[in-house]
Order: structure tokens, then C-alpha cells, then sequence
């Protein structure tokens, strides 16, 4: 079966309005006589949102994440006050190769829960991808600030300082990862890189030498330095 999910809005960000949510239950009937195991569910007494999403989970799980995308829609075309059913949307998007409809999704859900620090991650790295440096970079700040531990958003600031060429800003924000073992394998090489590019050159064979006792088929990059 084929559902064709409307495109939603994300700035600013209201609920679904009355007509999309309307369109949203009369798929619904659809939805439900081609999975039955949905239908059950929301027979059961779970609200039609809710039973979306866990088939949307169903087909993530499956790896069938077209159909999750489809499912996530209806989820958030039923009720679009669901920050975890946006992150899920946003999620399956970007394994399809939508990144801007997925960054879209994922601003939704910061509207919803401003608080989550997952996701003000998922839009900084979306934005990175899209090459929004500055968009990305708001993003990881916000998310390290609610979660310090996110260790995942300060190795994508470096990568977006990288990428700016603040290579200075790049290495004081991977050290700190790699004295407490972040195990991002490229880690050692973009520190390394920061280090010759600040002509620091003996830290930088260092930094480089350690990487490539690990990544030995690294050596073509190591050598254009």
C-alpha cells in the first residue's frame, strides 16, 4: 500500500491543522485493513498517533525505514505534539537521504521539547551534512550545554571548527575526548591534522603516528600533509 504523506511545515512551528488531521484519519482506515496487527492495537484502546508510531518502529526495526517514513508521518499527521514521534520522523528521514526534511522534522521536535539534548544534537549534525556550519554549530553548543556528558556533540563541534578552519577551537575540543577514550577512529587524525595546520609538528607526528598504528590504510592521507 501506498500513502502519500503531506510535506510539513516547520518555521513556525503549529500543530497539524484541522484539514491535514482530518485526511490523516481517513488514511487511517486504510492503514489499518492492510496491517492487522495495528487495527488490534488501536481496538485495544491505544490512540490512533501512538499505534502509528510503534508501526513506524516496526518498520525501523525491520529496516524497511521507506515504510517508516511513512508510518512516522501519519504519527505526526495524527498528532503533531509528539517530540519523540517528530525525532523518529526526523530519524528515518535522514536514513533515506532526506536531510533537510529530516532537519525539519528535528527542529519540530526542539519546538516540542526544547530541553532534550538529543535533539538539538540530531539538528546540529543534520546541519552539518547539509553544510550549515553556523546552524550546526548552535545546535551542538545547545546540546552540550544541556548534556555535558554528550560526548558525541563535542566531537562534532571540532569537525565543524574543522571544517571553518578554527583549527585551534577543532583540537580544544578533541583532546579532552581522547584523554577520556571517546572512541571516534578518526579522532587522533583530526587532532593530528589541527596540530600541523598550527605548525605544532612534533605533537602533530605524534597525534598521526598513534592514528596509524590503528588505521594503517590512512598512510596516502597522513603523507599529503
Amino acid at each position: 500500500m501506498s500513502v502519500v504523506v503531506s510535506e510539513l511545515l516547520v518555521r513556525p512551528a503549529p500543530p497539524p491543522i484541522d484539514i491535514e488531521r482530518e485526511a490523516a484519519h481517513e488514511r487511517l482506515s486504510q492503514w489499518r485493513a492492510a496491517f492487522p496487527a495495528l487495527d488490534a492495537l488501536i481496538l485495544s484502546g491505544a490512540a490512533p498517533a501512538g499505534a502509528m508510531r510503534r508501526l513506524g518502529l516496526t518498520f525501523w526495526s525491520a529496516g524497511q525505514t521507506a515504510a517508516a517514513v511513512e508510518a512516522f508521518g501519519e504519527s505526526v499527521a495524527l498528532d503533531g505534539d509528539d517530540a519523540a514521534a517528530w525525532l523518529d520522523l526526523g530519524f528515518a528521514r535522514r536514513a533515506c537521504g532526506q536531510t533537510a526534511a529530516a532537519l525539519e522534522a528535528f527542529e519540530r521536535a526542539a519546538a516540542l521539547s526544547p530541553a532534550v539534548a538529543r535533539i538539538w544534537l540530531a539538528i546540529g549534525l543534520a546541519a552539518k551534512e547539509l553544510n550549515s556550519l553556523a546552524r550546526a554549530e548552535a545546535a551542538l553548543e545547545k546540546a552540550a550545554a544541556l548534556d555535558p556528558s554528550l560526548d558525541e556533540a563535542t566531537y562534532a563541534l571540532g569537525l565543524v571548527c574543522f571544517d571553518a578552519r578554527r583549527y585551534a577551537e577543532a583540537a580544544h575540543r578533541w583532546r579532552p575526548l581522547l584523554e577520556r577514550g571517546y572512541p571516534a577512529p578518526g579522532l587522533r587524525l583530526g587532532l593530528g591534522q589541527c596540530q600541523f595546520f598550527l605548525g605544532e609538528f612534533g605533537a602533530a607526528a605524534e597525534s598521526l603516528a598513534a592514528h596509524l598504528e590503528t588505521s594503517p590504510g590512512d598512510v596516502e592521507i597522513v603523507r599529503r600533509l
